[in-house]
């Protein structure tokens, strides 16, 4: 599985260039542009040991109003929360659309 995860983070998704910052473990403050993002849209972590995980998106912030889902154009800081734990070490990627 943890192959499988791995080869899919490089070919189905993409990498979180810019991150913000990680709160309480479970959310991730980051920026993105030309992407509609989704309430229940998948995230792959991976950790500083090399493992790989994928979880759901369950809420999506932008200037502390949550969002059901967001259609971006111009460079935007969001915030996702997902199921803990993260932290500001781990690499994030996003499905590609």
């Amino acid at each position: 599985m943890q192959e499988y995860l791995r080869l899919e983070s490089t070919h189905k998704f993409q990498q979180i260039e810019v991150v913000h910052k990680v709160w309480e473990k479970s959310t991730l403050g980051f920026e993105i542009e030309r992407y509609t993002v989704s309430q229940g849209d998948m995230l792959i972590i991976e950790t500083t040991e090399g493992r790989f995980y994928k979880k759901p998106i369950l809420e999506l912030q932008k200037e502390n109003v949550q969002y059901a889902s967001l259609s971006i154009t111009d460079k935007t800081n969001i915030a996702i929360r997902v199921e803990p734990p993260i932290n500001n070490k781990c690499k994030f990627y996003i499905e590609r659309k």
